[in-house]
């Protein structure tokens, strides 16, 4: 350890990033990897410093489709063709925090709220020495038609409920990258459209936006950039051999624009679009000073969090119908994707009274739903409340009973 840190670190990229003059069959290439990633056992030290620089040089490409996420890192042909979306058990109750005593960890058996996570096969704390990624997003019906029990949804709602796990996904991926530290130093994006997701150039635009709006949280990013925004069918993918693919190749390149992809008509809303994705990368590179998301995000989460609180405390007509969670929430995610404020808090709103006409006593869940409840009426409400007295009577005005109010002196 008598060599200087930064003579050390030369060593590690001469160890891990030398250029290979031939390829290796996959088989020697991951016991050439193993050999050299031995010295991480040599000691802490070591094993931080030389991760650093084993995982923080490549580029790794994330994949994210609607019921998928899959991994490469462009170094050593590495491949993790497993799915890394993993189901979790199903809502339980959590003593870590009196005041938050729902811990949000799934959904009932509904085929558009499925209860998963990421598991990344390095764990989270190599995960955050990652400094390039590339995310891959794929728009695109799942392979499995979904339904509800035995009524098929309309194809405007699977394209929708489609669209939504993908954004699960994605709004997963951003927390995992959120971990990495200090920063991460390169990021790019590309969208994929297929065909039959959607058939108008304004909803491919829409929908792209939309899922990047779910990375938007992130800051701090040193370069981004929307590599390419793609419409059509017959890409490669990162996937396993198990996963069926377009035969035929046929797509419109959308960013970078090429030809005449965009009618003289459609330019005006093509033009907003570009603006949009400017304001992405804006929001993403910046170094504070602003929320980490808007106020619509914001909202959105409030109102995601009190309808989990609603469905694990048992409120009754979440108890009686499994559907009144998903349908509250089908809904909430139409408005945000309208930008539609007011009817975040009419969702709210109607849900609260559900709770108030069947409220469950237990004090600490309604320290927790109040609190979101009243955060939530300030961010959404058309004339937000001043005082205690202004919501009660908005409150009487829609039915909801004063019963839902803490006792703060319990």
């Amino acid at each position: 350890m008598s060599i200087p840190t930064e003579l050390r670190l030369r060593i590690y990229e001469q160890l891990f990033l030398e250029p290979r003059p031939y390829k290796l069959a996959h088989p020697e290439n991951r016991i050439l990897k193993g050999k050299r990633t031995s010295i991480f056992r040599v000691n802490r030290r070591i094993h931080d410093e030389a991760t650093s620089v084993f995982y923080g040089y490549p580029k790794f490409t994330i994949e994210v489709g609607p019921e998928e996420v899959f991994m490469m890192g462009d170094f050593w042909d590495w491949n993790y063709f497993k799915n890394l979306v993993k189901e979790k058990p199903q809502l339980e109750k959590s003593a870590v925090s009196p005041y938050r005593p729902i811990a949000l960890l799934g959904a009932p058996k509904h085929p558009l709220l499925k209860c998963t996570t990421i598991d990344v096969p390095m764990g989270k704390i190599n995960f955050s020495k990652m400094r390039s990624f590339h995310v891959l997003i794929n728009l695109e019906r799942p392979r499995k038609k979904i339904h509800i029990g035995s009524t098929d949804l309309s194809q405007d709602k699977e394209t929708k409920g489609s669209f939504y796990m993908v954004a699960d996904n994605v709004q997963k991926l951003e927390s995992l990258l959120k971990l990495v530290q200090p920063n991460i130093h390169n990021l790019s994006v590309s969208v994929r459209v297929q065909h039959g997701f959607c058939s108008e150039l304004g909803d491919v635009l829409g929908f792209s936006v939309n899922a990047l709006r779910w990375l938007s949280g992130l800051q701090f990013v040193t370069n981004a950039s929307i590599e390419t925004v793609e419409w059509g069918s017959g890409w490669d993918t990162l996937r396993s051999s198990d996963y069926i693919t377009d035969i035929s190749s046929s797509r419109q390149t959308l960013v970078p624009l090429k030809g005449s992809q965009v009618s003289n008509d459609d330019m005006p809303m093509y033009d907003l679009f570009l603006k949009e994705l400017d304001l992405w990368k804006t929001l993403v590179t910046s170094t504070g000073g602003r929320a980490s998301t808007s106020t619509i995000m914001l909202a959105f989460s409030k109102l995601e969090n009190l309808l989990w609180v609603f469905q694990a405390a048992k409120v009754r007509q979440f108890r009686d119908d499994e559907n009144t969670l998903p349908d509250f929430i089908y809904r909430a995610r139409n408005a945000l994707h309208e930008g539609d404020l007011k009817g975040l808090n009419a969702i709210c709103r109607e849900a609260v009274k559900l709770w108030s006409d069947h409220i469950v006593e237990e004090n600490n869940l309604k320290l927790c739903a109040w609190g979101e409840f009243i955060a939530l009426d300030a961010l959404s409400a058309t004339r937000p409340s001043t005082t205690l007295d202004e919501l009660l009577d908005a409150m009487s005005e829609i039915g909801i009973s004063e019963s839902i109010i803490p006792d703060l002196q319990g």
